[in-house]
């Protein structure tokens, strides 16, 4: 009996000491996989110019993005709002040189296969 009572008394003692480390290690580490899960890497980039490759301008617009945003955001990259923004005005810039007046519309798409990945797609619309 007094050997029960002292298996127990140590349990208590030990579950009372490591207790509290144990359960913020795991909260970190399920934090940290939140910010990871956040932020999707992008699989895929896709440039929808709707109604505007009959123009015969498109063909050019890879280059004048790789001229003009040279660290653009690209596949297997984390997703960033801020890049997205500067190449959607890219966008605009490149087809308003070619005298052509456009909006870029832009989603952000996660694929249930892969939760951490997302395809990112520009919608190029002639206004």
């Amino acid at each position: 009996m007094l050997l029960c009572r002292l298996f127990v008394a140590s349990g208590l003692v030990c579950g009372l000491l490591l207790g509290p480390s144990f359960v913020d290690a795991q909260q970190e580490s399920k934090s940290q996989s939140d910010a990871t899960i956040a932020v999707p890497r992008l699989r895929r980039i896709v440039i929808h110019q709707h109604a505007l490759c009959d123009t015969g301008n498109a063909e050019g617009l890879d280059d004048y993005l790789d001229t003009h945003l040279p660290d653009r955001i690209r596949v297997e990259t984390a997703y960033d709002q801020s890049k997205v923004d500067e190449m959607s005005k890219a966008i605009e810039n490149f087809w308003k040189e070619q005298g052509i007046d456009v909006g870029v519309r832009t989603t952000l798409t996660s694929i249930p296969t892969a939760p951490r990945y997302a395809v990112l797609k520009f919608e190029v619309y002639r206004r």
